[in-house]
């Protein structure tokens, strides 16, 4: 016979450790940008190509973007790659834009606030203008 009280014990502690778990991953989402040190710069270019590739017969293509982001002292050029149909940042060339780093991650907002991850691609030291 079933013992009907184990069976449901089990079935709400295994509900728990999802929730918990589900909890923990979103919160560490939120926390990865919240606490960032952002600074501002001027995105200086931006454009975008496609890479397809074929994997198991199927077709897979995605939109890489480049950003180009002057600090003053170093030129950043970030990459981010995106699904082919997902949506455009929404940014604006020679306009400020804000970028962190968090390790080996980095990140741009676009002009809502929203915080992308990108990769850096190149870092280039300004040279002085006479």
């Amino acid at each position: 016979m079933l013992d009907v009280s184990s069976t449901i014990f089990g079935a709400m502690k295994k509900l728990l450790i999802a929730a918990i778990f589900l909890v923990s991953v979103f919160s560490f989402g939120k926390a990865k940008t919240e606490n960032l040190e952002w600074k501002t710069g001027t995105l200086l270019n931006q454009n975008s190509d496609s890479d397809c590739r074929v994997r198991d017969g199927n077709s897979i293509c995605h939109t890489i973007t480049f950003y180009e982001i002057d600090t003053g002292e170093m030129i950043y050029t970030f990459k981010r790659s995106a699904p082919r149909r997902a949506k455009s940042l929404d940014i604006t060339v020679n306009a400020p834009i804000k970028y962190a780093f968090s390790g080996e991650k980095s990140f741009i907002q676009d002009e809502h606030g929203q915080s992308h991850e990108v990769s850096l691609s190149q870092k280039a030291l300004k040279s002085p203008t006479h």
